[in-house]
């Protein structure tokens, strides 16, 4: 059913981007801006045959846009228009719609390849705020006058560019969130209730190699200025799958969820059972410790290679074992804070979750990136990592937000790492929610200890 509704949607899709015929109910649009010196096509990739589907009339030349109306899940490559592919291949450029109104930037690399960067409403926000305050610093400084002056006219222009617009940017703000989350839960019902559906393909695929010598395949399934989504194949040995189940299979316990006072709490969104794994000092070798100590070396030597966050083990939460039955699921939600508001105290920052069984073929248990467009249905000694901290101190805005599909047949065990910034021994992760915030009992002790910046970023009090 899913599969049959994909392709008779991109009937109505087709005549929509080429044609100019009204966009039909439920797309939403994708815009395409040519920022490579040649002229580009975009292609639909068709998701059972790989098949390419033109999907402009005349190719886009540089410096010029063009806008598709498609849905959630529908991915697209672009190329140079003189080479004509009929494949989809792992190098080109690629973007899978997130099912609200996008601004795709395809750009050229040194190398010459392509790469397709979505922009967020938040980037293009700043950048809008960034060239209003450059015209009015220009404007402040064009008349010889006093530095006092120059700076009256900077406010006066600032306030009126400014101040008047904030309520009218504040509701399309809320408005933008509430499509968003309506976008998010029909992607999850379609992917979840599709036993054939493919998962999203990986791009700048490379091999990385840990501090130890293991060898892990790393594809990029989404990127964007705050948010990172990577597939990582064969990123555990069999080895360390056989110690998280050691150390765990006894203490599996009911999971539970992060309650508004910090506490915790058994949930119906999220049904599965887990049992948590900390670091043991001094514990080397073959032996179950000394093997999950290794485990979590090797996690913490990725984050630091693939972010800027510069993380360590002390004060981590530790890896948690999950494991989900028949019926078992978990549904869309954020690890940490994600409505790009600053990263507070000792926040989450990434997550990396670790598969060691998988439900057959059809029996569910996918990870669907609801707001990002991508689906995942991972394999056993894989992984998926995703990282939520922009670079200027501010968090993902939703595009991490990530569900669990319904368990219909066998079960899942995975491990999840989720990593945050700013913990230490003094103040470790028990102290804080996902979010950063202190737990009860820890809020005298939090003010005194954590400060905001203007930039964004928290300060530690000595």
């Amino acid at each position: 059913m899913g599969r049959s509704f994909l392709v008779n949607s991109f009937a109505v899709l087709s005549l929509t981007g080429v044609f100019g015929v009204a966009a039909p109910p439920g797309s939403s649009l994708m815009n395409i801006i040519n920022e490579t010196p040649a002229p580009i096509q975009a292609y639909w990739v068709h998701p059972v045959t790989g098949e390419l589907v033109v999907q402009m009339e005349a190719p886009l030349r540089p410096g010029r846009k063009n806008s598709i109306n498609t849905y959630p899940t529908h991915t697209f490559v672009f190329v140079r228009a003189d080479l004509n592919p009929s494949k989809d291949t792992p190098d080109m450029a690629r973007h899978s719609h997130t099912g609200t109104e996008e601004q795709i930037y395809v750009s050229a690399r040194e190398d010459g390849s392509f790469v397709a960067t979505m922009k967020t409403s938040r980037d293009l926000a700043a950048e809008e705020v960034a060239r209003r305050l450059a015209r009015c610093e220009a404007e402040a400084n064009s008349t010889s006058i006093a530095a006092e002056q120059r700076l009256e006219r900077y406010k006066a222009c600032a306030t009126s560019e400014f101040v008047s617009k904030v309520d009218t940017l504040v509701e399309n703000l809320e408005l933008h969130r509430g499509i968003s989350r309506a976008s998010s839960n029909l992607y999850r019902n379609y992917t979840c209730a599709d036993p054939e559906m493919e998962q999203t393909s990986t791009t700048d695929n490379v091999i990385w190699v840990s501090k130890s010598g293991h060898r892990v395949g790393v594809g990029t399934l989404f990127n964007s200025s705050h948010a990172t989504i990577r597939y990582n194949k064969g990123f555990l040995t069999q080895r360390e799958c056989d110690a998280i189940k050691d150390s765990t299979a006894k203490r599996l316990r009911r999971a539970t969820t992060a309650t508004a006072d910090g506490g915790d709490q058994v949930s119906f969104s999220r049904r599965a059972d887990q049992a948590s794994i900390s670091y043991t000092q001094g514990a080397e070798g073959d032996t179950t410790d000394g093997v999950l100590n290794g485990l979590m070396d090797k996690l913490f030597d990725y984050v630091n290679y693939f972010t800027d966050y510069d993380l360590s083990l002390d004060g981590q939460e530790g890896i948690t074992a999950i494991r989900y039955l028949v019926s078992d699921e978990y549904h869309p939600h954020c690890d940490g804070a994600c409505e790009g508001e600053r990263h507070i105290g000792t926040g989450r920052v990434a997550t990396m979750v670790m598969y060691c069984e998988m439900p057959p073929e059809g029996g569910g248990g996918g990870t669907t990136f609801t707001r990002a467009g991508v689906f995942t249905k991972g394999k056993p000694l894989d992984s998926v990592f995703f990282s939520y901290l922009g670079p200027d101190g501010r968090m993902d805005d939703g595009l991490t937000e990530h569900s669990g599909c319904p368990i219909t047949e066998g079960s899942k065990y995975i491990a999840t790492m989720w990593f945050r910034k700013g913990v230490s021994s003094a103040w470790p992760w028990t102290k804080s929610d996902p979010q950063g915030y202190p737990k009860k009992g820890y809020e005298a002790a939090w003010e005194k200890r954590w400060s905001l910046l203007e930039d964004g970023k928290s300060i530690l009090y000595a």
